[in-house]
C-alpha cells in the first residue's frame, strides 16, 4: 500500500515530482528452455504463476525470425530477489538458469559504457579506433583498452571487466550504474583510494579548529581555570584507578601500585 501511494505521488513540498520503480532491486530473471514455440506466453505465464507461487512480470521468447525450430529458450522476470534451482511446468519439474546479461556495445564509438542511440560521438573504426573512409589500412587497436585487438574482441580486458560487472549486478539486484561504482571500488589500489579520499591533513585540520572552538566555548561559558580543570581530572582519574585495583588480583595490583 505505501508503495502504490509513493508511486502515485506528484508532488513533495510544494516541488513537482514524478516516481517510478528500480526494477533490478526487487526482481530476477531466469531463462527456461525447450519451450515449443506454438505455447502462447499467456498460458506460459500462468502455468508458472499457478504451479510454483511466482508473480511472472515479463516474459520474452528468444527466437530469431523466420526461425524452423520448434522449440525456444524463455526469459522470464519475476517479482522477488531469490528464484529456486528449478520450477515445475506442466508437472515436470525443469530447471532454469540465471540470466546474466552480455556486455552491450555502442555500433557507433564501440564504446562499453553506452549504447548507440544515445552515443554522441563520431564514427569510429572497430579494427583501428581511427576515424577513416575505405578500408581499414592500419593495425588494429582497441579504442577501450588500447590494446593490439580489435574492440569487437571477446578476449579484451575491458569486454571481461563489463561481463563481470553485469554479472555482480544481475546476482546482486542493483542497477548497472551502482555496479559498476562497487567493482571500481573494490578493484581499486590503495593509491587510488587515498588520492580519491579527503586529503588526511586537511580533515585533521578541521577537526582540530572545531575542537578548539569547543573547548574556548566550554571555557567562556564555565569560567573554570586551567588548574581547576587539571584537579577535576586528576581526582577522576584516581577514581578509576582505584575502582580498577579493587576489580583485579593482589599480583596485579602490586604491578600497578609499582
Amino acid at each position: 500500500m505505501r508503495a502504490v501511494q509513493l508511486l502515485s505521488l506528484t508532488k513533495f513540498m510544494e516541488i513537482d515530482i514524478s516516481t517510478d520503480v528500480i526494477w533490478e532491486n526487487i526482481c530476477s530473471r531466469f531463462l527456461i528452455f525447450d519451450i515449443p514455440v506454438n505455447t502462447p506466453m499467456e498460458e506460459l505465464a500462468k502455468e508458472i504463476q499457478e504451479k510454483n507461487d511466482m508473480d511472472v512480470i515479463e516474459m520474452r521468447r528468444f527466437l530469431k525470425q523466420n526461425s524452423v525450430k520448434d522449440m525456444s529458450p524463455v526469459l522470464i522476470t519475476v517479482l522477488g530477489t531469490t528464484i529456486p534451482d528449478e520450477i515445475k511446468i506442466w508437472f515436470i519439474n525443469q530447471k532454469i538458469q540465471h540470466f546474466i546479461d552480455r556486455p552491450r556495445q555502442c555500433t557507433k564509438c564501440y564504446s562499453l559504457a553506452h549504447a548507440s542511440r544515445i552515443c554522441d560521438r563520431t564514427n569510429v573504426c572497430f579494427l583501428c579506433g581511427e576515424e577513416h573512409v575505405g578500408p581499414c589500412q592500419g593495425p588494429e587497436k582497441c579504442i577501450n583498452c588500447k590494446g593490439p585487438h580489435n574492440a569487437k574482441s571477446t578476449s579484451c580486458p575491458a569486454y571481461i571487466k563489463e561481463g563481470k560487472i553485469l554479472e555482480f549486478k544481475c546476482r546482486n539486484h542493483i542497477t548497472t550504474s551502482e555496479a559498476r561504482r562497487v567493482y571500481h571500488l573494490q578493484n581499486m589500489k590503495y593509491s587510488e583510494v587515498v588520492k580519491s579520499s579527503p586529503a588526511s591533513t586537511e580533515l585533521q585540520n578541521t577537526v582540530t579548529l572545531k575542537f578548539e572552538a569547543l573547548l574556548q566555548s566550554v571555557n567562556e561559558n564555565s569560567k573554570v581555570s586551567s588548574n581547576q580543570l587539571t584537579r577535576s581530572l586528576k581526582n577522576r582519574l584516581q577514581f578509576l584507578r582505584k575502582c580498577c585495583t579493587r576489580q583485579l588480583s593482589p599480583s596485579c595490583r602490586t604491578c600497578i601500585k609499582s
